[in-house]
């Protein structure tokens, strides 16, 4: 368990108290391995909202990639015709 707290002096100082007790080694543990789990989960979901971020930059000219990959597709279906045309 950790207190963290602020005491204002009479002169206008503050101080700063920060005490720590581990009651239990068990619990202090599995507090610690939820605060990781909480900042990898965070982690995750920002990944996948950069990720999203980048396919939606990359969007207006996705379409741009489709029609190129089509039209790979289109011109190697003309060779192959044209080889069958040949015979």
């Amino acid at each position: 368990m950790m207190k963290d707290k602020k005491f204002t002096l009479d002169n206008g100082g503050t101080i700063r108290l920060k005490i720590q007790w581990i009651y239990s080694k068990v619990n202090l543990l599995e507090d610690l391995l939820m605060e990781l789990t909480i900042g990898i989960d965070t982690a995750k979901k920002q990944l996948r909202n950069r990720e999203r971020q980048l396919r939606t930059t990359e969007d207006p000219f996705g379409h741009l990639f489709v029609m190129k990959r089509e039209d790979d597709h289109i011109e190697e279906e003309k060779y192959e015709n044209y080889d069958e045309q040949l015979v």
